[in-house]
C-alpha cells in the first residue's frame, strides 16, 4: 500500500474541515441560531445558487456567507466537540416550545387550537373548526404556494379559504402567524348599535354620562354556520360582543353600553374603536413653545402647523399645515394650503392646495385649486374643483374628479382608479409591525439559546479543569511524601497548580456571568412573552377590521376632467392601464368589463364627459 503523501494528507484534512464547516451550519439552522433577517438573505442565496445550477446545502451556505460571527462559529465548533449534540437539542426544543408565540387560545373566543401539522408548515385549527391559521417556523427554507394548498387539501379545509393573491403575499414576507381559513360561524349574534347619528358615524359635542353604544339582541340572524372542513356548524349562543372603546369613553358594569366619560366629541375609528375627544384651541402656531400634540382632542389651530413636533388627535383643523408630521383619526381642515406635509388619518382632508405632500386618507381629498409634486393615496375619492394637478401620484379607490391634468412643462401624472393601493398599504404597514413584533422577540430567544450553549460549554470546561486540578494536587501530595522528588519537581506542580487554578477561577467567572445574563434575559422574556402574543393578536384583528371596512367600500374605477388632460398621462385601473398618446378635453375615463364572465377581462375607456 502508498505511503501518504503530504499533497494527499492535506486534502484528507481540507475534506474533513469542510464537513465540519457544514455540520456547524447544520447546527445553526436546526437549534434555531438564525434570525429571520438573516434567513431570508439564506433564501435569495438558494434561489441564485439555484437560477445558476449551484448546488450547495443550506449548511454550507450559512458557514461561508456571513450568517455567523466567527465567535458564534467557535462556540459552535466547541459545542460539537465536547458536548453530546442530542441533549443539547432536547434543551434547546424546550425553549423553543416555552416561549412559542403561536397562540394555543385566542381571546376573543377562548377556543382551543389544536396544531395539526408541524413541518414544513405549521398547520393550526380551532376546536370549534371555524379558523385555520398557518405558522412558518424560523429556519424553515422556502415554502411555495403549492405546498400551502396541498396542505389544505391532505386535512380536508376547503371553506373559506384565503385567496391565492393573500397567500402569495404572506409567503413572501411570512409574519408570525396567518389566517388561512375562516368558517362561517352559526350564531345568534348581538349587535352593536351606536347612537351617533346617521351621517359619517359622528354627531356635535356631547356631555359627559351620554349613552353613545349598547349591545342589543338579534334573533333573525339565525343562518345555519359552516366550518372549515364545509361540513354544517350546530348553533350556538354567544351572549356578549365586546364594545371596544378608548379615551374618553367608559363601559357599563355589564360590558353592555358605552357611555362619554367626558365631555366632548365622539369619534368611531376604522377598526371600531370608540372615543369621545376633548377640545384643545392653540392661538397662533404650533411651536417650540407649544410643544408636541399627542392628545385625546379635537385640535384648533389658528395659525400654522409647523415641522416641530408629530401632531396626533382627532379632528383637526388648522390656517395652515407646513412641513407638519400628522397622524389623527378625524379630519384634517385646512384654510389656505399643506406645504411639504406627511399625512396620514382615518377620515378627509380638505385644502385649498397641496404642495410636496403625502398624504393616506381613508376617506376623500378635496381640494379648491391645485395638486403639486405630491402623492396622494386615498380609500374614497380624490376632487381638485378649480385647479390642476401636476407631477403627482393619484391613487382613489372612488374615482378621480379634476378640472385640468397636466401641462406642457410638467412632468406627467400617474392615476390610479378604482384600486385600493391605501388600504394594501396599511395592512402592509401591519403586517410589517407584526414581523417585526415577533422578530424582536424571536431574537431574544435565539440570545437565549446561545446562552444556553456557552453555560453548558462553561459547566463542562470547569468540570474538565476541575478534575485536572484534583488529580495534581494528588501527584503534588505523592511527590511531597517521597523522599527521592527534587525541590525542582516539586515546583514544577505548583506552577502548574497556580496555572489551573487560574483557569479554573477564570471558568467560574464565566459561568457566574453567564448566569447572569441568563437570568435578566429570561425575566424579560417572561415578562414579554404574553404581552407579545397579545400584541400580535390585536394587530391581526386591526388587520381584519381594515380588510372588513374596505370591502364594503365600493370601487369607481373612474376618472373625470372638465378642461385638458394632457398626452403622457398614466392612468391604472384594476386590470387594465394606458398612457394618453394625445390631449383630451372634457372627457370621462373609465375602466370597464369587456367580457362578462372574465372578470379580468378589462379595458379603460375614454369618454366624452356628460355636459
Amino acid at each position: 500500500m502508498a505511503e501518504p503523501t503530504p499533497n494527499n494528507e492535506a486534502m484528507v484534512l481540507t475534506d474533513q474541515l469542510y464537513v465540519l464547516e457544514q455540520k456547524i451550519g447544520d447546527l445553526a439552522l436546526s437549534f434555531g441560531l438564525i434570525t429571520r433577517k438573516l434567513l431570508s438573505k439564506l433564501n435569495r442565496l438558494q434561489r441564485s445558487n439555484e437560477k445558476i445550477g449551484l448546488k450547495k446545502s443550506p449548511g454550507e451556505l450559512v458557514y461561508y456567507n456571513q450568517l455567523l460571527s466567527l465567535e458564534q462559529k467557535s462556540i459552535l465548533l466547541e459545542a460539537y466537540r465536547e458536548l453530546n449534540i442530542s441533549d443539547l437539542g432536547k434543551r434547546i426544543q424546550r425553549i423553543q416550545a416555552h416561549y412559542n408565540i403561536s397562540e394555543t387560545t385566542t381571546k376573543k373566543q377562548k377556543d382551543t387550537f389544536h396544531i395539526l401539522s408541524q413541518t414544513p408548515v405549521q398547520l393550526i385549527v380551532s376546536q370549534n373548526q371555524l379558523t385555520a391559521y398557518i405558522r412558518i417556523p424560523p429556519n424553515t427554507p422556502s415554502v411555495s404556494i403549492s405546498d400551502v394548498l396541498n396542505l389544505l387539501q391532505q386535512h380536508g379545509i376547503v371553506y373559506g379559504v384565503r385567496p391565492v393573491e393573500s397567500i402569495e403575499s404572506f409567503l413572501k414576507k411570512p409574519s408570525q402567524i396567518f389566517l388561512i381559513a375562516q368558517g362561517k360561524p352559526d350564531i345568534s349574534q348581538p349587535k352593536i348599535n351606536y347612537m351617533l347619528g346617521q351621517k359619517d358615524t359622528e354627531i356635535a359635542r356631547v356631555k359627559k354620562g351620554l349613552l353613545l353604544a349598547q349591545i342589543v339582541e338579534n334573533s333573525s340572524d339565525t343562518e345555519q354556520g359552516i366550518s372549515i372542513y364545509g361540513t354544517p356548524i350546530e348553533q350556538q349562543r354567544n351572549t356578549k360582543e365586546p364594545i371596544k372603546y378608548g379615551y374618553g369613553v367608559k363601559l357599563s358594569k355589564e360590558g353592555t353600553k358605552a357611555y362619554a366619560a367626558i365631555d366632548g366629541y365622539p369619534k368611531l375609528s376604522i377598526d371600531g374603536t370608540l372615543y369621545v375627544f376633548s377640545v384643545t384651541n392653540i392661538i397662533g402656531d404650533t411651536d417650540k413653545e407649544i410643544g408636541e400634540i399627542d392628545t385625546h382632542s379635537k385640535i384648533t389651530v389658528s395659525g400654522t402647523i409647523t415641522d416641530e413636533y408629530l401632531i396626533r388627535g382627532g379632528d383637526v383643523s388648522a390656517g395652515e399645515v407646513r412641513g407638519a408630521d400628522i397622524d389623527i383619526l378625524g379630519d384634517l381642515k385646512v384654510e389656505t394650503g399643506i406645504i411639504n406635509a406627511l399625512i396620514k388619518t382615518q377620515g378627509n382632508v380638505y385644502a385649498k392646495f397641496i404642495h410636496s405632500s403625502t398624504i393616506e386618507a381613508f376617506g376623500d381629498v378635496i381640494v379648491e385649486q391645485e395638486i403639486v409634486n405630491s402623492t396622494i393615496t386615498v380609500g374614497g375619492k380624490c376632487k381638485i374643483i378649480k385647479g390642476k394637478a401636476l407631477s403627482s401620484i393619484i391613487s382613489a379607490k372612488k374615482g378621480i374628479y379634476a378640472f385640468c391634468i397636466g401641462t406642457e412643462k410638467s412632468l406627467p401624472c400617474e392615476l390610479r382608479i378604482g384600486v385600493q393601493d391605501h388600504i394594501e398599504a396599511v395592512c402592509e404597514n401591519i403586517d410589517n409591525d407584526i414581523f417585526n413584533t415577533t422578530e424582536t422577540f424571536e431574537n431574544r430567544c435565539i440570545q437565549l439559546k446561545w446562552l444556553v450553549i456557552e453555560q453548558l460549554i462553561a459547566y463542562k470546561n470547569a468540570a474538565k479543569t476541575e478534575y485536572m486540578l484534583n488529580e495534581l494536587k494528588k501527584k503534588q501530595q505523592d511527590q511531597a511524601s517521597n523522599m527521592n522528588s527534587t525541590e525542582l519537581l516539586i515546583d514544577k506542580y505548583r506552577f502548574q497548580l497556580i496555572g489551573l487554578e487560574k483557569k479554573f477561577q477564570q471558568f467560574e467567572h464565566k459561568k457566574a456571568t453567564i448566569e447572569q445574563k441568563q437570568q435578566t434575559l429570561v425575566a424579560n422574556l417572561n415578562l414579554r412573552h404574553q404581552q407579545v402574543i397579545q400584541d400580535i393578536h390585536l394587530l391581526q384583528e386591526q388587520k381584519q377590521a381594515m380588510i372588513d371596512w374596505a370591502k364594503k367600500q365600493q370601487a369607481m374605477p373612474l376618472l373625470e376632467v372638465k378642461s385638458i388632460i394632457k398626452a403622457s398621462t398614466r392612468i391604472d385601473g384594476l386590470k387594465a392601464t394606458i398612457t394618453l398618446n394625445r390631449d383630451y378635453k372634457n372627457v370621462r375615463i373609465v375602466e370597464s368589463q369587456t367580457n362578462i364572465s372574465d372578470p379580468n377581462s378589462r379595458e379603460i375607456k375614454i369618454l366624452k364627459a356628460k355636459t
